[in-house]
């Protein structure tokens, strides 16, 4: 699982959360499966909180 965010850009596999959302990628095998959009675009400073909270929930969770 990756949350990921950069608000410069520069980095090849993240994303800037305050213009396309947080987002999950879920990798298998060294390959992307699955992205989960969390959500809408939301400022920098809440994405970690609201990453912390999405894991801790989904962490509970039995698959």
């Amino acid at each position: 699982m990756r949350y990921d965010h950069d608000g410069t850009g520069e980095a090849e596999f993240t994303h800037d959360v305050t213009t396309d959302g947080l987002h999950l990628d879920i990798y298998r095998d060294d390959e992307k499966d699955a992205t989960e959009y969390i959500t809408p675009p939301l400022p920098a400073a809440d994405a970690l909180d609201r990453a912390e909270d999405h894991y801790s929930q989904q962490s509970r969770t039995v698959y």
